[in-house]
């Protein structure tokens, strides 16, 4: 009885050490919890949220800074290719040139600021060409650049190209540069005789937050705001700029190459701009929904679009681009440019009945092809010859 005793007292006591020790750790969690949250948040929490292309993304995690250089390592895209710019957020970097990291195509770009196939001059350019305006699917994102529809376009009207879409832009960010183009004098020495503006249901949502379209690594840009009955550009809050994560990956990269190993400095670094992408991605969940409608959004951008195209002598189109994903075209954007009898508008959903769609898009990003950005350019260029001045839309 009583080697049975002091074994059940010598269980007791282990089982209340046992439960001293896990009311400690659980004790210890609540005072870190409460001391800091923020680090408590970057460390064992998964905080997600909604990409208009990827739908749910996760940003947080166990593993969150590996994951983020992971992210940083991995771009397809050459350290350099982007430069930051006050006003519009980013724009291609005049006279870089480099062959994309996953060897696809080549990303060029003219002194002037746009995009030019590898076997062109980068700094000598003919007068009164094709100008182009708008997102990756005008750039030509997975396709040369004398693949893109603005090249072919040119070419085929015998006139050069100037191809100003980028990656990531929305409507506003096109307005801007198109802006910029002008206050700069660029406009005045290329003498376009033809702009675009490559249009898709996709960009008005990008057009009305200021929070840049990645799944990672959230910053801002300037967006189309509302406040009382009037609208206007506005730009994002400072600790929203994307000037802080174009500062973040000079230091990652200071060598403008991806390398990558993940040094303790590298470490050091996502630790310090943590806090600030944790609080961008709580302020963009809880972000209010824009009180811009879509109608006023293409009163706002087309209007302002159309004079500066009447101002160079430009010839003002407006083209729906076509998407596998959506070909629902926006009545607003029809609205608003029946209000002009001065705008060509090209319905680029036309493609399609020539071509599938497995033919016309990448999957499963859904960019056009080669083939895709043929079918758009023959289609512009049938409007520009065609003598009424409207390209009427697929019924």
């Amino acid at each position: 009885m009583n080697q049975n005793s002091k074994r059940q007292s010598v269980l007791r006591a282990r089982i209340l050490f046992a439960t001293y020790i896990l009311m400690c750790v659980i004790g210890s969690i609540i005072i870190l919890r409460l001391l800091f949250p923020e680090r408590w948040e970057v460390v064992f929490r998964s905080p997600k949220v909604s990409s208009p292309d990827n739908g749910e993304i996760e940003v947080g995690g166990p593993l969150l800074a590996k994951k983020l250089h992971k992210v940083l390592v991995n771009s397809h895209w050459p350290v350099g290719a982007f430069s930051y710019d006050e006003s519009i957020g980013f724009v291609m970097t005049p006279g870089f040139c480099s062959r994309m990291l996953h060897g696809r195509f080549w990303t060029c770009s003219h002194q002037l600021g746009y995009r030019v196939p590898k076997f062109e001059s980068q700094f000598s350019f003919d007068k009164g060409g094709i100008l182009s305006v708008g997102c990756s699917c005008t750039y030509g994102d997975t396709v040369e650049a004398e693949e893109t529809f603005t090249y072919h376009t040119g070419r085929l009207l015998g006139l050069p190209s100037y191809n100003y879409g980028v990656c990531g832009y929305s409507y506003v960010s096109s307005l801007l540069r198109l802006v910029d183009l002008a206050d700069s004098g660029v406009l005045d020495k290329l003498s376009p005789s033809v702009l675009i503006l490559g249009a898709g249901h996709w960009l008005e949502e990008r057009s009305l937050t200021p929070y840049y379209p990645t799944s990672t690594l959230r910053f801002g840009y300037s967006f189309l705001d509302k406040v009382d009955d009037g609208l206007f550009v506005r730009q994002p809050d400072d600790s929203h700029s994307l000037k802080h994560l174009f500062e973040f990956r000079k230091k990652y990269f200071p060598f403008g190459v991806r390398e990558t190993e993940f040094t303790p400095k590298r470490k050091r670094l996502i630790a310090e701009i943590m806090p600030r992408v944790l609080a961008n991605v709580r302020d963009m969940r809880n972000r209010p929904v824009s009180q811009v409608t879509s109608q006023e959004l293409y009163d706002f951008i087309i209007s302002r679009l159309r004079q500066i195209a009447l101002s160079h002598r430009m010839q003002f189109i407006v083209l729906w681009l076509p998407s596998r994903r959506s070909s629902v075209l926006s009545p607003s954007l029809t609205h608003v440019i029946d209000s002009y009898g001065d705008i060509v508008f090209i319905d680029g959903r036309k493609a399609l009945k020539n071509t599938g769609p497995d033919q016309l898009f990448f999957r499963p990003d859904g960019h056009p092809t080669a083939v895709g950005h043929r079918e758009i350019a023959r289609l512009i260029v049938a409007a520009l010859k065609a003598d009424s001045p409207k390209n009427e839309p697929v019924p």
